[in-house]
């Protein structure tokens, strides 16, 4: 594509030592995306979001309770908003200065401080966000297909109202979490693909929300690629005269280079469902307890497909003591459990 003459490198500090994490609680989450703006105009070194449901998933998780501890009440929304000075007192005096912003313009209800090592806590809890996602009870998850569209941060909070009104007009919510500072919310729907109104909604959803950042002038994906299930948008996004360059460039058979069909596929061709549409979630007699989970198939169906399991030691890999022997993906828990839901899946309505 190009031959590299030269590389002009920009070279910048590490940022400071010592980290305070201010935890602003909101009663809405509306709320939450204008305080992004006042939270931003102090420049933090990270500003990130967690909502309700995410926050409901981590009570029942083993990991995750302990890293509550500095959850008051139960917000609808709380930004992790982390300033890093030279000496601790400057850290807490930056984020107290914050704390008098929000309080002058009546944004938030608690503000907790952290310092130290717990704040590795806070973070591992905003972290932990993808994974404890898959904990909501039931059959309706979140999914990744619309994620990580992005805005500029002033549109921000008018963005998300319209998107969670977006929702609304579906019937469904959403779940939402991570790089507020950045106007990058990860914005997961929740669905029941075991459902066929619900896989009908999927690819509506998706188009609905490519129309809704185009509105913006955004990025449809801010941090990851495209790939098959957005990659029907991308003529929308970037006008058919720029996608033509894109398929002139790019070889076949790569992620630009696909035909998009004369008329819409049908919602299993377009999503390749992993579920056939309108079977019955089998009962399955075990002998060990799994009525928390919603029994066996829901356990196994809480795994979302992240890939932890394939950690390694150097990576802080501790979950699956035969994938770090073998390095083979048949020997994951990820693997274990698309197993079991293809067996019991197809078991038990076959």
């Amino acid at each position: 594509m190009a031959f590299t003459t030269a590389i002009k490198l920009n070279v910048v500090p590490l940022p400071p030592p010592v980290p305070a994490v201010l935890c602003a609680h909101f009663a809405s989450l509306d709320e939450s995306m204008e305080a992004t703006l006042v939270a931003m105009q102090h420049r933090p070194d990270q500003c990130e979001l967690v909502d309700k449901i995410t926050l409901d998933c981590t009570k029942g998780n083993i990991e995750q309770a302990k890293n509550r501890f500095f959850v008051q009440g139960d917000p609808a929304a709380v930004l992790m908003i982390e300033f890093r000075r030279e000496m601790l007192a400057e850290a807490e005096a930056a984020a107290q200065e914050l704390i008098e912003s929000f309080r002058a313009v009546g944004m938030g209800y608690a503000f907790p401080i952290v310092t130290g090592k717990q704040t590795h806590q806070v973070w591992a809890l905003r972290n932990a966000g993808l994974g404890v996602m898959s904990n909501i009870p039931g059959d309706a998850k979140p999914y990744s297909f619309v994620e990580d569209t992005a805005v500029s941060l002033a549109d921000l909070p008018a963005y998300i109202r319209e998107f969670e009104a977006m929702m609304a007009g579906f019937g469904q919510k959403a779940v939402y979490y991570a790089h507020a500072g950045a106007g990058e919310l990860h914005t997961k729907p929740v669905l029941n693909l075991k459902n066929a109104d619900d896989v009908r909604q999927f690819r509506e959803i998706a188009l609905a929300s490519a129309k809704l950042v185009k509105k913006y002038n955004g990025s449809l994906s801010g941090e990851h690629g495209d790939g098959r299930v957005r990659g029907e948008f991308i003529p929308l996004m970037l006008g058919e005269a720029n996608y033509q360059l894109l398929r002139d460039i790019k070889k076949p058979g790569t992620r630009t280079a696909f035909s998009i069909p004369a008329k819409s596929p049908t919602p299993r061709q377009w999503m390749r469902c992993a579920y056939e549409v309108g079977a019955k979630t089998p009962e399955v007699q075990t002998v060990m307890d799994f009525s928390d989970a919603g029994g066996f198939l829901h356990m196994a169906e809480k795994c979302n497909g992240s890939g932890d399991c394939r950690r390694l030691d150097l990576s802080g890999g501790t979950m699956c003591p035969s994938y770090r022997a073998t390095r083979d993906e048949k020997h994951t828990t990820r693997a274990r459990a698309n197993a079991l839901r293809e067996f019991l899946t197809v078991g038990g309505n076959g």
